[in-house]
């Protein structure tokens, strides 16, 4: 029998559960064509898996990166910049398929997202039962960005200062893992109901503006291209979306992308290229140059999708009470003027 959990996990879960919905509605869509049948297969292959681990990071090396810019990115950035990687991990809390019913709605499903810089985990945040866990390796951020000195000092004055509103945070700044309840920060009920409707605006958006083509086959390895009309997408997702707020007290989600959908010329398409491997769909690639109108080599945004084992909680962390910063979050604007204000302290002398 699952154990209950609550009904509240953080944002990146809604996220990449919406992903997966979306493609999977979108390669319906076209289920009438043999391309479409067959995304449709591949995406419900990777759901039928426990555990599914997604990996974001540039197809590219730092030789590459230098060669397109004619050596103007210093070498140190064209490394960090192909090594980067952020990997989002779901696991289902008792090894049952990620599509079994009703898993999504309880939220019985752990997860953990990290931001990595040649291979070593600098963000980490892991959703596991009851809790939220959260680590964040600040030297070796701060020295693979090229912070001044003294940053690291000064982050962790601005963190002492503030662990009288978030008592425990300073733990942060030694690199120490923090855990929070999430029902601290935000109802179930409004998580909840934000994400089935996020989930809902975007199958119906990708419905209307996804096409799928067959363009190699071999043994094992299927690749297709899938292209979506960009202007209609944001359109039909803008109006969706319409009056949905920001939880961080920011403008509504329809206003932003209404915004970013004016700016998008007529006929803009976004065209990705997926690779169906053994039955499963195992990557997706988008040229990021595609748009450019002068000639310039590719550069590949990658996301990789495997199989995963279980999301496991850190053996020791710094329980801290984010009750004072939920009220701010509450209040839209002053969320963001904590935030600022704790950024703007770091880089005070």
């Amino acid at each position: 029998m699952a154990r209950v959990q609550p009904s509240r996990r953080f944002a990146a879960v809604g996220l990449t559960a919406a992903v997966l919905a979306a493609a999977n509605v979108a390669a319906t869509t076209v289920g009438h064509l043999e391309a479409g049948s067959a995304i449709v297969a591949a995406v419900r292959a990777d759901q039928r898996l426990p555990g599914v681990s997604l990996r974001f990071s540039l197809g590219t090396t730092a030789q590459h990166l230098r060669w397109m810019t004619e050596d103007k990115l210093p070498v140190r950035a064209a490394a960090l910049y192909a090594g980067a990687a952020v990997s989002y991990t779901l696991h289902t809390a008792d090894g049952e398929p990620l599509d079994t019913p009703g898993l999504a709605k309880s939220h019985l499903i752990d997860s953990a997202v990290a931001y990595s810089e040649s291979g070593q985990s600098l963000i980490q945040i892991v959703g596991v039962g009851h809790r939220v866990y959260g680590r964040v390796r600040l030297r070796g951020l701060l020295w693979d960005w090229r912070a001044p000195a003294g940053t690291l000092a000064r982050v962790r004055r601005s963190l002492l200062r503030e662990n009288k509103t978030v008592p425990g945070i300073t733990a942060l700044g030694r690199g120490e893992w923090v855990s929070v309840d999430p029902a601290q920060l935000e109802s179930p009920t409004t998580l909840q109901s934000q994400g089935d409707r996020v989930i809902t605006a975007m199958r119906e958006a990708l419905e209307s503006a996804t096409r799928f083509q067959l363009i190699r086959a071999s043994a094992g390895r299927d690749e297709y291209k899938a292209t979506v009309v960009a202007r209609a997408f944001l359109t039909r997702l803008s109006a969706a979306l319409k009056g949905l707020t920001n939880p961080a007290g920011g403008p509504p989600f329809g206003a932003v992308i209404h915004g970013v959908d004016r700016g998008v010329p007529a006929g803009t398409t976004v065209v990705l290229h997926l690779v169906v491997l053994d039955g499963r769909l195992s990557e997706i690639r988008v040229d990021l140059g595609q748009w450019s109108r002068a000639p310039r080599p590719t550069l590949p945004l990658v996301l990789r999708i495997s199989p995963a084992g279980p999301v496991t909680a850190p053996a020791h962390s710094v329980a801290i009470d984010v009750t004072p910063l939920a009220k701010q979050l509450k209040g839209g604007p002053l969320a963001h003027r904590w935030v600022s204000g704790l950024v703007a302290g770091s880089f005070q002398r």
